[in-house]
């Protein structure tokens, strides 16, 4: 006879998505019911999150679990559980750490949030002060200023990091747009010792080979944005976004004759497109701005944007021309829309 102990999950969907909850439900259900056939234990799953939940064009529904310790998550411990149209599991995808409690080495907290953030900025060599603002009520992430070392807020939020030796540390979760240059970056400092467990730069810079490249001093950047804390549901898929590039794996003009790519976002990556940030109907950029990526010209070389992104309006067509006989300062719009697609692609394919 099985044996199960309660288990407990939080659903973060929007009002009136009661399908939605059902599936839901019948993912956490089907956990409950298999755990040990793929090598968990009963307290593995114990107050599961329900990350987010979407249905595809096919009727095919993606859950997405994440694994929790005392109610914090786990950092990368995410299950997925795709169901059919007829309420049948298709497949399961696990990073759940086995016997879990076993591995988890610290939960104490004796740095605070405002250390953690220091602790940061002294790894980048930067002189700092923080300053708390305020804390979510809903979520519990708490954000905090610091003007020499990130240009926006920073979001923290508690994690559990393993270590090198798969060791788990319950640890801070910093996401941080540095001031400084253009670097995006996601860390985890631990609560108890405040070193830097781990840390993920999500700008991505180009390396490629320059010598065809004109005497233009724009520069572009794309900022890559973490959803450390975001909760998103649609049933919709894409939304018909529609951008002229230069498709992979071209990696030049010189590979490929521009084409006009119709809704490339991945359905399981980016389940609302590239433009919309909230789930509700209506994209809520209509320029090279979105979910994961914001593509401009930072031609002061501030990381900020000088404005006049491509606009692709209400029906979001990004239908650009690049004339190769035109110096790059001239072909802007178009050279953000091809860095728009290429970053979210990336982004979508890893």
């Amino acid at each position: 006879m099985k044996i199960f102990t309660s288990l407990l999950f939080s659903i973060f969907l929007s009002a009136g998505t009661m399908a939605q909850s059902q599936i839901s439900s019948k993912a956490v259900q089907h956990l409950s019911d298999s755990y040990e056939q793929i090598g968990l234990e009963a307290s593995d799953i114990e107050n599961v999150i329900v990350d987010h939940a979407y249905t595809d064009d096919k009727g095919i529904s993606f859950i997405y679990l994440v694994q929790t310790h005392e109610g914090v998550p786990v950092y990368n411990a995410i299950m997925t559980i795709a169901i059919s149209k007829k309420g049948k599991v298709m497949t399961t995808a696990n990073r759940f750490i086995h016997d879990l409690k076993s591995k988890v080495a610290s939960t104490d907290t004796n740095v605070s949030a405002v250390e953690a953030i220091q602790n940061v900025a002294k790894h980048f060599n930067i002189e700092t002060t923080v300053s708390a603002l305020r804390t979510d009520s809903k979520t519990g992430v708490s954000y905090f200023s610091a003007n020499e070392l990130a240009i926006s807020e920073i979001p923290v939020s508690f994690k559990y990091e393993a270590d090198a030796e798969g060791k788990l540390h319950k640890a801070y979760d910093l996401s941080i747009d540095m001031k400084e240059n253009a670097d995006y970056w996601s860390v985890r400092v631990d609560a108890q010792t405040g070193n830097i467990l781990s840390k993920n730069n999500w700008t991505v810079y180009c390396n490629h080979d320059h010598n065809k490249m004109s005497i233009s001093d724009h520069n572009c950047k794309t900022d890559f944005i973490q959803h450390t804390n975001a909760r998103h549901n649609s049933a919709v898929l894409g939304d018909g976004a529609s951008y002229r590039v230069y498709p992979f794996p071209a990696e030049s003009p010189l590979q490929s004759d521009p084409v006009l790519l119709v809704d490339p976002s991945d359905a399981e990556a980016s389940p609302l497109g590239w433009h919309d940030t909230d789930g509700m109907d209506g994209a809520e950029y209509t320029i090279t701005r979105g979910n994961n990526v914001h593509a401009y010209i930072d031609s002061l070389s501030n990381n900020n944007s000088v404005g006049g992104e491509p606009e692709g309006g209400e029906n979001l067509v990004f239908d650009f021309t690049h004339d190769q006989s035109n110096e790059p300062n001239k072909n802007t719009e178009a050279a953000q829309v091809n860095l728009f697609y290429a970053n979210n692609f990336l982004h979508d394919f890893t």
